[in-house]
């Protein structure tokens, strides 16, 4: 079954990338339906559909989605091994009352993604290998939000829902969840300090904090095994560092692709610590499909009339 549905995928992806900036809408009986508009492609897609985008920029619109779906990009990185590039999404995406269950992965998102947005009760919504600006949950009684191995260039939070954030690069300096889990973050901090804010129930675990941590309505049992700057304190069982810039192999001010969070042999110890502990991070920001490594496609057809074309596809992690 599951060389079956690679085989189909590979198919849809080589298909949706021929023309440039296409996006193959599977329905949930196997039809498949091709558009060069996101709006229209989440206008005519069914409830359950897939989604998914090719290489180049999408322009949402504000779209606001009503239904079930799982949206799908090549890859946010552009030095990612993907031979068609990254996929681009120009907007917000809001996911509205009726869309619980959606997911949106590999994708580069210029705006938020903003959940529950307009009312509403929506649960178990999954942002992954995703860049984005930021990340809001709208409703206090939304549970299930997960948000892994992203890149968030600004804040994760919203109404104090429930959500699980784990191993991702964060750049805002504010949470405010009411519950779930906060593990394996690299907390970047826009400022000169991380705030915890309302997280009541909320277990923070095995986070890289930078700048000065501050606390509000938040009991410090709840927090064990995160890395922080000497001379503060997180819980009752932290560590500290000295020097931010002694961490890591790379980091690159900001929110950026080009870090590499791994830990320098000064901090090897701390393997549990960080993005590449617990569920681990994907740095190609890979979505589970298929994805084109190499393609070679002749200007003209050989003396038999053939065009031979070689495509190389590896199935995603």
């Amino acid at each position: 079954m599951k060389k079956v549905f690679l085989f189909i995928a590979a198919e849809i992806m080589t298909a949706a990338t021929a023309v440039a900036q296409q996006i193959a809408v599977v329905a949930p009986n196997g039809s498949t339906k091709i558009y060069t508009q996101f709006d229209k492609a989440v206008e005519g897609a069914e409830s359950g559909s897939v989604m998914y985008l090719s290489n180049g920029g999408f322009k949402t619109n504000d779209v606001k989605i009503t239904k079930k779906l799982t949206i799908i990009g090549l890859t946010h990185k552009s030095n990612a091994g993907n031979a068609d590039g990254s996929t681009t999404v120009q907007g917000n995406i809001n996911f509205r009352d009726g869309s619980t269950g959606s997911s949106i992965m590999g994708c580069y998102v210029n705006g938020d993604v903003n959940i529950a947005e307009g009312g509403g009760k929506v649960n178990n919504v999954l942002v992954r290998y995703c860049n984005v600006n930021s990340i809001y949950v709208k409703n206090d009684s939304c549970t299930g939000t997960t948000v892994n191995q992203c890149y968030v260039r600004g804040q994760i939070g919203g109404s104090y829902a429930d959500m699980k954030i784990t191993n991702n690069i964060i750049g805002g300096n504010k949470f405010y969840i009411k519950a779930g889990t906060i593990s394996n973050n690299i907390c970047l901090s826009s400022g000169n300090s991380i705030v915890f804010e309302g997280l009541y129930g909320c277990i923070i675990t095995n986070n890289v904090l930078k700048g000065v941590t501050l606390w509000d309505t938040v009991d410090k049992d709840q927090a064990s095994g995160n890395l922080c700057p000497s001379g503060s304190s997180f819980g009752a069982d932290y560590v500290t560092y000295e020097n931010w810039d002694d961490l890591f192999v790379n980091s690159t001010p900001g929110v950026h692709p080009s870090s590499d969070f791994h830990f320098t042999d000064a901090y090897s110890q701390y393997k549990d610590i960080g993005i590449y502990g617990g569920t681990g991070f994907n740095d190609g920001a890979l979505p589970p499909v298929p994805y084109v490594v190499s393609k070679v496609i002749p200007d003209q057809t050989d003396s038999e009339g053939k065009l031979n074309i070689k495509i190389a596809v590896k199935a995603g992690e």
